[in-house]
């Protein structure tokens, strides 16, 4: 008798569910464990982004710090607000006067300098050959605020200003939500290994707004490097 009263005792107990106590004193959760991987958080199409990022920023409550900090967030953040035009006016423009493109002979890489006259600032980006051809650098939120006034190219030798070099510099003039140079200037340059298609597409993308074009001291020179079709493209 004792034994079955022992065992159903012990039945009861296994039966009964342990207590648990979920009040923050006794069970807290560590803060690393409360916040979303970006694979659990659910994602919004690009377009409803856009739209709520935008209707925020126009009622006032978001502002340039604000739209930068969100970049950080997620990947999709990131990209929307590099490529959405409604987002981007957010950000002022900065006066390029100057944007000069050369060769660092000693770094075998290109360079691309901006200086603002008014602020005796200038920045400068080094790119690669190899990153010039492939074509597929991300910096469209950069130069989605620059307002270029004047393009010099200039000390490029033999094989460095080619069509590679083109296409890689139009992709990026292409961001610029307000691209409309007045100058261009190519000197000291070779145009060996740069095809009149070539030329004929930067003067395209620049030939609209442009007041001076000048070239000098240039090298490699085939029948077809400048030609009437080229000199059309000037407004």
């Amino acid at each position: 008798m004792a034994k079955t009263a022992a065992s159903s005792q012990a039945k009861n107990i296994g039966n009964k569910k342990p207590r648990v106590d979920y009040s923050l004193s006794t069970y807290q959760l560590p803060i690393g464990s409360l916040l979303l991987s970006s694979s659990s958080t659910p994602r919004l199409p690009n377009e409803m982004m856009v739209q709520v990022f935008g209707v925020i920023a126009e009622s006032g409550s978001l502002g340039l710090e604000s739209l930068l900090a969100a970049r950080s967030v997620c990947h999709q953040w990131n990209s929307l607000i590099n490529s959405s035009k409604l987002l981007s006016t957010k950000f002022p423009l900065l006066t390029v006067d100057r944007l000069v493109v050369t060769f660092d002979d000693q770094q075998k890489c290109y360079e691309l300098r901006w200086c603002n006259y008014e602020s005796h600032k200038s920045r400068i980006l080094l790119f690669s050959p190899k990153q010039v051809k492939c074509n597929r650098l991300q910096l469209c939120f950069a130069f989605n605020r620059l307002d270029i006034r004047r393009i010099v190219f200039q000390s490029l030798p033999s094989g460095s200003f080619n069509d590679d070099l083109v296409r890689f510099l139009c992709r990026l003039f292409s961001y610029c939500r307000h691209f409309k140079p007045k100058g261009l200037s190519i000197k000291n340059v070779s145009l060996k290994k740069l095809s009149a298609a070539g030329l004929y597409s930067l003067m395209a993308m620049c030939g609209k707004t442009l007041e001076t074009f000048q070239a000098c001291k240039l090298s490699g020179l085939k029948p077809d490097s400048i030609t009437d079709a080229h000199l059309s493209l000037l407004n």
